[in-house]
């Protein structure tokens, strides 16, 4: 049994399969994600929950008729219906039984309490923003937050762990979410090898990105991507699960740098031959005044080190990888 079906689609019964708890699926458009993930609950009887990112995102497949449900419930052979039980949560209902709720990880951001014990996988439905979307303050601490909502003590009471599912197409390598589980690091090394799938037994993780869905390649020979440029971004992360990389992110050679301050695992150094350019390493080398990441030391490397900062505003400032560049911009504040 293997990631794609007979057919090419996304294999839920092995991604299901997997042991581990947290399961995160990116790839290409249309390959099966979201049809494959509710086809398994469906198809198995499961108790889910169905998260987008927005109550706006969730208010619109919360329309019976506008609802990803509405395929393979056909193909199924079943009937179901969505309807409002609070403000912003939906019950889903499948040939008139209660199978899931809907709900948005916004609202969830904003409440408590509420019991979800007989959700068993929950269902994160493109969990990457696409780069136009604002991102929510403390993004990926609200999905770790709602994660403990529904699951609460049901390990402590001898149950299996609930199973989170996060789907996506390969908009951003940094988001919020893989940057809050520290998968940036994952994904770029992946991406890198063309590796398709990622597991970690002992935190309980697996990460998938396939690059080679049979379906992906079918879908070259479409309008739309007939129509596009070989070069195309869009086509690259559409179709060869491609996350398009920042300019300034560009690996350079130490030994034309030497370095100026470090802190936590940012080390920051700048050109010997060009003072106003710096390169951000994960790497140490030389000696120079070093930070920690408690609030009044990062307050004193901001004041003292603001120029680097500025530097980077006028894009003179090149990355070791994405991951670096995430914790860069969280030593100076600019994310939560």
């Amino acid at each position: 049994m293997g990631l794609y079906t007979s057919e090419g689609w996304l294999n839920f019964d092995f991604i299901m399969s997997l042991k581990t708890p947290f399961i995160y699926v990116v790839g290409g458009r249309g390959i099966g994600k979201t049809y494959g993930g509710l086809e398994y609950v469906l198809k198995n009887d499961i108790t889910f929950m169905l998260t987008r990112r927005t109550e706006k995102q969730q208010d619109m497949i919360s329309d019976p008729l506008l609802s990803p449900l509405k395929k393979p419930c056909k193909a199924l052979e079943l009937s179901y219906d969505v309807q409002l039980i609070e403000k912003n949560i939906s019950g889903i209902y499948v040939n008139d039984d209660f199978k899931g709720f809907g709900v948005s990880l916004y609202t969830m951001s904003s409440i408590r309490g509420f019991d979800a014990s007989d959700v068993k996988i929950w269902l994160y439905d493109e969990f990457i923003p696409e780069r136009h979307e604002k991102r929510m303050k403390g993004e990926g601490r609200a999905y770790l937050n709602a994660y403990e909502t529904i699951n609460r003590n049901r390990e402590l009471e001898g149950e299996p762990p609930l199973k989170s599912i996060c789907m996506s197409n390969s908009e951003d390598i940094g988001n919020p979410i893989f940057a809050e589980m520290h998968l940036i690091g994952v994904a770029e090394k992946m991406q890198a090898k063309g590796q398709e799938v990622y597991i970690n037994g002992e935190r309980g993780i697996t990460v998938l990105l396939p690059n080679k869905s049979p379906i992906s390649e079918a879908k070259k020979q479409t309008a739309l991507y007939k129509a596009l440029p070989k070069d195309s971004t869009y086509l690259a992360m559409s179709l060869e699960n491609d996350f398009e990389l920042e300019p300034c992110i560009d690996p350079q050679r130490l030994s034309e740098y030497k370095i100026v301050v470090s802190v936590g695992d940012v080390n920051i150094y700048e050109h010997k031959s060009d003072s106003c350019m710096y390169y951000i390493s994960s790497h140490y080398s030389g000696t120079c005044e070093r930070y920690a990441t408690d609030a009044t030391s990062l307050m004193h490397f901001k004041t003292a080190y603001k120029y680097v900062l500025t530097a980077y505003m006028v894009d003179r400032v090149k990355f070791e990888s994405i991951q670096i560049k995430r914790n860069f911009e969280k030593y100076f504040g600019m994310t939560p």
